[in-house]
């Protein structure tokens, strides 16, 4: 039986706010929520409640990416990132926020993996159910690209300890170098539209930059207040 102290601690938990930030550069992180739910953020991310957090109110909005393991609930569990809305009962999947191209531009868009049971996402009036094993990519206008079971694994790997760059565009690649390595980086304009394929694990911020730019038969070139990434 809870004693009248733990239960008020119980209660101010569940009815106060939620809001956790891990800083650039900063490890992983992972938060046991009010509702028996996980989180574990990556670095440079941050979440918080839109309102009072627990029982029938389980809202976030997300900035970065995060790992959540959902406890069943009164509620769904809701997660917006970038216009877009995950919707879950009771499962364990990623969402994180990145850069979109389109053409010539660039638009906010999410990823989403699914590694135990599934969500529901939506965007801009359009919803797609996303089993076990599966992700999605999508921007706030609704486009989106279906990903297989070894991408979205892939994708959450960094839970692991490796940061996985699989065929990704240098821009999307520096904005999650940026948020691990806590350094504002410079992205030299011949590598634009250059697609990395590389795995770090156990590395220094300054050793990823070093291996990235390995990868990319570059140099990072450290500039003061930035690191430059550019062709030899």
């Amino acid at each position: 039986m809870r004693t009248e102290r733990e239960h008020v601690a119980r209660t101010a938990l569940e009815s106060g706010p939620l809001h956790v930030t891990v800083p650039a550069g900063a490890p992983a992180r992972t938060i046991p929520l009010a509702d028996g739910s996980r989180v574990t953020l990556a670095p440079g991310s941050s979440i918080d409640s839109r309102g009072p957090f627990g029982g029938a109110a389980r809202t976030v909005d997300l900035q970065g990416e995060a790992v959540f393991t959902v406890a069943t609930g009164e509620a769904p569990f809701v997660v917006y990132a970038s216009g877009v809305r995950v919707e879950d009962v009771s499962t364990a999947f990623l969402v994180r926020s990145l850069p979109v191209r389109e053409g010539g531009r660039t638009v906010p868009g999410v990823l989403v993996a699914v590694t135990q049971g599934s969500v529901r996402v939506s965007a801009h009036g359009l919803a797609w159910a996303v089993p076990e094993g599966r992700g999605l990519m999508v921007d706030s206008a609704g486009e989106h690209v279906a990903m297989d079971h070894s991408e979205a694994l892939k994708s959450v790997a960094w839970t692991g300890g490796a940061l996985l760059f699989e065929h990704e565009l240098m821009p999307e690649a520096v904005e999650r170098l940026e948020r691990w390595t806590g350094f504002r980086i410079v992205l030299d304009s011949a590598y634009r539209d250059t697609r990395l394929s590389t795995a770090i694990e156990g590395a220094s911020p300054t050793d990823m930059l070093e291996l990235v730019a390995q990868a990319l038969h570059g140099r990072a070139i450290a500039r003061g207040d930035h690191w430059e990434l550019r062709p030899n």
